[in-house]
């Protein structure tokens, strides 16, 4: 989360520069220099050192009021690097730059150096530690309840610029060390198990080189060991990973590059002559042991777990069985079990077998099904349906084909019913007469024909068609009609 802890101000009236951050036990103090140019109206440009310190920093309202420690310090933010802290059992220390002109009374940017409780204001020691410095690095490390001061910059500049370094106690009671470091730019200083570790470049007759050196506190014997060259190029930044790290450099040219620094006689490089059953089982596992041994015991948990949820729902099933199969039991043995259907007695033998005749006579009586009248068939309830509107269209497509088959049923049964028309026998020709010599007759006055119906009167010219679809048969009376409709199933009709 972002936090507003200061209050903002204009690039006119001042500025907030030299950030440092650090944390010790839980605590952490944030401090930089705070140039105060309108300073209330009165325009005196001071600037000063301020401290916030949170023991919760994501929460913005655990960190405290900004406290100003040190007041007036002469420094400008184009002449001055970011604050070196480092938070401590006993104090915060600081290491700060500000324009000093003793003992040459030339002005030059010196190191200075103070501690104090970071809670408090005005702190009262100071102290000048460096002479034309810049880059400073410092870490601080405890011995059961004091401090123990490590840190380095950088003296001078061009061939005459030095590595300074010095380890020493909360009173700064040691003078720092120099060793030459011609080109000088960039220190960077990573704690150990063994020590500090340090890192800085110079110029020799390679070209731009980076060094190593290791740190450690005095009262164990050896301070320094600052000679090894790692490789080429400026130095950059560090990022440390214990014993191992990488170092981000620049060539003479510019172009960035990284390179790996590893410790050999690590632990994690150490390999013993046997391996226990664990180390074998931790081996093809990613990190170090103790990364290791987490992810080992986290999956073995779960797997314990899974396999403690498969036995209980094994277990639970089989009671469920158990349990199901009591309760058909009781119901069985039980005597007053219900009836849920009730039996129909035979009024008499649906088989019979008479033994005394000489052929094999078996005597069935046929089993008459009996239906309730007022229960519908399914053709019947289906028809309800369709009628009410509540089948859906493919219910209705099909009551339609079932209707044109009962239709086309009952037409051909009306057709089979007719009798057959009576065979005439054709009357043998007569001489030829001449039809034309002979007066017209009068057909209600001529006599019947032996064996023959009276003569209708003459029908008008018709025609039988056949729906196609009902099958029912109907006469077209009208000649020029070619399409008609069906009067069975309203189908057009091809005449």
């Amino acid at each position: 989360p972002v936090h507003h802890q200061m209050p903002a101000i204009k690039l006119s009236e001042g500025s907030y520069w030299g950030l440092a951050l650090t944390e010790y036990d839980e605590q952490m103090v944030l401090s930089g220099y705070h140039r105060d140019i309108s300073t209330s109206g009165s325009w005196q440009d001071i600037t000063s050192i301020f401290t916030l310190t949170s023991m919760s920093p994501d929460s913005p309202s655990s960190w405290s009021p900004p406290n100003v420690v040190l007041s007036d310090i002469d420094i400008r933010p184009s002449q001055g690097d970011a604050l070196a802290i480092g938070l401590g059992e006993e104090n915060l220390h600081i290491l700060y730059q500000e324009i000093r002109d003793d003992v040459t009374g030339l002005d030059r940017v010196g190191m200075m150096y103070t501690h104090g409780n970071p809670d408090y204001a005005a702190w009262g020691f100071q102290s000048s530690v460096g002479d034309n410095a810049r880059m400073a690095q410092m870490i601080v490390l405890t011995n059961e309840s004091d401090d123990v001061l490590i840190a380095s910059w950088i003296e001078g500049r061009g061939k005459d610029a030095m590595i300074a370094h010095v380890v020493t106690d909360n009173s700064w009671s040691h003078d720092a060390e120099r060793i030459e470091a011609p080109g000088a730019t960039h220190i960077e200083l990573n704690p150990t198990s063994d020590g500090v570790q340090i890192f800085y470049d110079e110029i020799n007759g390679y070209g731009p080189v980076t060094r190593y050196g290791l740190l450690s506190d005095s009262s164990l014997g050896q301070t320094l060991a600052l000679s090894n060259i790692i490789t080429e190029g400026f130095l950059k930044g560090h990022a440390g990973m214990q014993s191992d790290g990488i170092l981000l450099l620049s060539s003479a040219s510019g172009s960035l590059k990284m390179r790996t620094l590893a410790d050999m006689s690590g632990e994690s490089n150490r390999v013993s002559g046997t391996s226990s059953f664990l180390d074998s089982l931790l081996a093809p596992l990613p990190g170090d042991k103790e990364t290791k041994v987490i992810i080992l015991g986290v999956s073995s948990t779960l797997f314990v777990v899974f396999l403690l949820l498969i036995t209980l729902s094994v277990r639970s099933s089989r009671r469920q069985e158990e349990l199901i199969q009591s309760k058909e039991k009781k119901y069985e043995d039980s005597d007053t079990l219900e009836l849920l259907v009730k039996p129909i007695e035979d009024d008499g033998p649906l088989l019979a077998i008479d033994t005394e005749t000489e052929d094999l006579v078996v005597e069935m009586e046929t089993p008459v099904a009996v239906l309730d009248d007022e229960e519908l068939s399914l053709s019947e309830s289906l028809a309800v349906k369709s009628e009410s509107g509540e089948g859906n269209a493919r219910l209705d497509r099909r009551m339609k084909r079932k209707q044109q088959r009962e239709i086309s049923d009952m037409v051909q049964s009306m057709s089979d019913a007719l009798p057959p028309l009576p065979v005439v026998e054709p009357a043998p020709l007569a001489a030829e007469i001449d039809v034309k010599s002979l007066p017209p007759l009068d057909a209600g006055l001529l006599p019947p024909l032996p064996g023959m119906p009276p003569l209708p009167m003459i029908a008008p010219p018709q025609r039988e068609v056949t729906c196609p679809e009902c099958s029912a048969k109907f006469t077209v009376k009208d000649m020029t009609l070619t399409r008609v409709d069906c009067p069975i199933c309203s189908a057009k009709v091809e005449c």
